[in-house]
């Protein structure tokens, strides 16, 4: 169990998905790519996303445009059926034509003048506005889940796979994001005094629960709620658990309604999306405001296990590429959609490690950006910062590519993709 409140996945074939498991005490210690095949009021069709592939360049022996037809062409195969999830509302930048769009919601703070920043809010980058058929409508909730994410609003998940850092740590770091331009963090859990700090930085937060069966924890995410202000958007009941069985959906259900009631917040669960073969039917789907999958193709891409290698050591195995990658995510995003039932649907995590595979690096990482930009422009990127090895209570036990998904070195040196969220691709 990681910082995050879960197990570490290894990218294995879907016959043998179990992810590394450390046990409960350690536990207890801490579709469509609619861009790509132009659909209607997508910000990635025509010669902006014709550009975006041109600078991303090739990585696995194809042109980009070629990876982008193949990834259409696997998104209609496999979506079967799903055409008209494209203009259900719930999915951002897939509205149908003419669709009216809510205005963009302020970011908490003006980013520093100096960072590049996402352009103007297009029509397709939010959500369809309440007058839309089927958009399901929150009048008792502080805040509308669908104003949650929009191309003004830059979100990062800040989590470990070891020992939180210091409070002293957390606050440089949540300096070093306004730089960046980012302007909210989601975070793992409550029993901290992060919130405070991220309004005190200017930063939003999403507030993790890790362990939803902890009263203790939900006490905790209950009072940074309601003593933060604005600062808290939302809460997050959970991650993967249900998928290692650490709590019951029964358990997740009970500890949404005591937070939704005692904090008035949209509440979710997230669970990874390759764990979820029947979603109509899934709690992480059906229960909550919105809908948070975890979105990672890092893990289906990597699913043929390790690398190969050349006898020098140098890595045989084609380059990861970005665009199918991004396409990956928007496609299995889309299959949210039908069982949405009015919720908004958004991307709880998704990024690119760039250490411990030879098929992934920092370039890769930054080239992942700047896709999502062109298909999802609203999309959270998983995360900020690398984690060590040097914890005893974890002993160092992950795959290596697990320490580096941040988009900032352990030391807190920037990564390409730093400058790159908030836009500027």
């Amino acid at each position: 169990m990681n910082d995050q409140g879960k197990p570490v996945r290894s990218p294995r074939p879907p016959s043998v998905i179990p992810r590394l498991r450390l046990t409960v005490a350690l536990a207890a210690l801490t579709g469509l790519a609619a861009g790509l095949l132009a659909v209607p009021g997508s910000r990635a069709s025509g010669s902006a996303r014709d550009d975006a592939q041109s600078r991303i360049g090739a990585y696995d022996g194809t042109t980009t445009s070629t990876a982008a037809a193949e990834a259409g062409a696997g998104a209609s195969a496999g979506a079967a059926g799903q055409a008209r999830a494209v203009a259900v509302p719930g999915l951002p930048g897939t509205a149908a034509p003419g669709t009216p769009t809510a205005a963009p919601h302020p970011p908490a703070a003006t980013p520093a003048a100096h960072v590049a920043t996402r352009p103007p809010a297009a029509a397709s980058s939010t959500a369809p506005a309440a007058a839309a058929s089927g958009r399901r409508s929150y009048p008792e909730l502080r805040v509308d889940p669908w104003t949650l994410f929009s191309s003004s609003r830059v979100w990062v998940g800040y989590g470990f796979v070891q020992a939180a850092p210091s409070d002293f740590q957390v606050a440089q770091d949540f300096a070093q994001m306004r730089q960046f331009g980012i302007t909210g963090v989601i975070t793992y859990r409550a029993d901290n005094s992060w919130a405070g700090m991220a309004a005190r930085a200017g930063l939003q937060v999403i507030l993790g629960v890790a362990k939803p069966t902890n009263q203790l924890e939900l006490l905790q995410a209950t009072g940074a709620a309601n003593a933060g202000g604005s600062t808290v958007q939302a809460i997050v009941v959970g991650n993967e658990g249900l998928t290692f069985h650490l709590y019951t959906a029964d358990q997740v259900s009970s500890a949404m309604q005591q937070i939704r009631g005692a904090t008035h917040l949209p509440v979710a669960t997230s669970e990874p999306d390759e764990f979820n073969p029947d979603l109509g039917n899934d709690p992480a789907v059906t229960l909550g405001d919105f809908v948070f999958p975890n979105l990672q193709p890092f893990y289906i891409i990597h699913s043929d296990g390790d690398p190969k290698l050349n006898p020098d050591g140098s890595c045989a195995s084609p380059r990861d590429n970005p665009v199918r990658q991004a396409a990956w995510t928007q496609q299995q995003l889309a299959k949210y959609a039908p069982f949405a039932n009015g919720r908004p649907v958004w991307i709880h995590e998704t990024g690119m490690s760039t250490q411990g595979d030879c098929r992934s690096d920092e370039q890769t990482q930054k080239d992942y950006v700047c896709a999502l930009h062109h298909l999802l422009p609203w999309a959270e990127f998983f995360t900020y910062v690398d984690s060590t090895r040097n914890n005893a209570l974890f002993g160092g036990n992950y795959p290596e590519y697990e320490y580096h998904w941040g988009v900032v070195r352990a030391d807190r040196s920037e990564k390409p993709a730093a400058r790159f969220l908030a836009g500027g691709c």
